[in-house]
């Protein structure tokens, strides 16, 4: 496959940066906010190795939603 046409292919799952995030937040929490939009495959909220508090940023992944091909 040509380099230029990976973005178009297929991807099974999106992961989407969010931001903005409280220090007390949880993976539970994340997960929880985003669930009423669909399926969470995956959470991965970003810790400080120091406090063990959230840094304000983590990622969820989901499905992708196929496009249809004109």
């Amino acid at each position: 496959m040509h380099p230029s046409r990976r973005a178009d292919a297929d991807v099974p799952h999106l992961k989407i940066f969010v931001h903005n995030l409280g220090w007390d937040t949880t993976r539970e929490v994340l997960v929880s906010a985003f669930e009423p939009f669909g399926e969470v495959k995956d959470s991965n909220l970003v810790m400080d190795k120091l406090t063990g508090k959230a840094k304000g940023y983590g990622f969820y992944s989901r499905p992708a939603v196929p496009l249809s091909k004109p």
